[in-house]
């Protein structure tokens, strides 16, 4: 008996109970739409992958502001549950600001706890356009950019991801998630098809604020697409920085700041 609870003591330690809990959930993040407007703001849609019923009244669901404890964890109300198979979705923007929370179209992270206050899941998802989602393929699957939006019902069978993609049309540069950063963020862009050639020289660069070179990020032949790359800026003092996409002809920079 003293080797058993030896043995447990060893899982919890390395996994963590909520690495358990997490595994287990059947009731789970499934799209994520950040593009939102007054009319129809931003929305985040829950599957529930078990083979009944689920009653969610006790769950919650938060933004960095709810993790931190600046703001509350939204709850659900009374009674509320999830048949079979089945989605429910919560809107994120509403007038209770002391709860409600709005998801960044930059790029933003969220987490979803069970009524022991266990993480049962969590996304961190990047900038959007306005006809594109975040979400998983197959339900419950993996996570990809959709260009099909399906608030509140499947998205869908396992398919080629190039389908579900669509290639950008012009170059983009977006804003680093997360900003204020420490040590390590993520920088997105985009490279548009480019007429009578498959690929195009880019390079992402690195400045310091008195405007020199830090760092080269990226520097090769990309075809259409849009990518990301993480940058760890461990090794780098505390401040302000500027990061900027070359692309043939085409320059975008922008701000980004460093907080140890």
């Amino acid at each position: 008996m003293k080797r058993f609870y030896m043995f447990m003591f060893f899982l919890f330690t390395i996994f963590g109970l909520t690495g358990f809990v997490h595994a287990q959930s059947s009731i789970m993040m499934n799209e994520i739409y950040s593009r939102g407007t007054v009319k129809e703001p931003d929305w985040i849609e829950l599957y529930n992958n078990s083979s009944n019923s689920v009653d969610i009244s006790s769950y919650k669901i938060y933004d960095k502001g709810g993790k931190t404890g600046t703001k509350k964890k939204k709850g659900f109300p009374s009674g509320t549950s999830i048949p079979t198979k089945g989605f429910y979705v919560v809107v994120t923007d509403g007038p209770d600001t002391t709860t409600d929370f709005g998801l960044s179209n930059k790029g933003d992270e969220v987490w979803f706890e069970d009524g022991g206050g266990n993480i049962i899941d969590d996304c961190k998802f990047p900038a959007l356009t306005a006809s594109q989602s975040y979400g998983r393929i197959p339900d419950g699957g993996s996570w990809q950019i959709l260009s099909n939006i399906t608030k509140g019902s499947s998205n869908g069978p396992a398919v080629d991801v190039k389908k579900v993609i669509a290639l950008p049309k012009e170059y983009n540069l977006s804003q680093n998630y997360p900003n204020p950063f420490n040590p390590s963020t993520t920088i997105m862009y985009s490279i548009p098809s480019a007429t009578g050639r498959n690929s195009v020289s880019v390079q992402i660069k690195i400045y310091d604020f008195l405007g020199s070179e830090v760092i080269t990020l990226v520097n090769e032949e990309k075809g259409a697409g849009s990518y990301e790359i993480k940058f760890d800026g461990s090794r780098l003092a505390s401040g302000t920085y500027f990061y900027a996409l070359h692309a043939g002809d085409f320059i975008q920079m922008k701000k980004m700041i460093l907080i140890k």
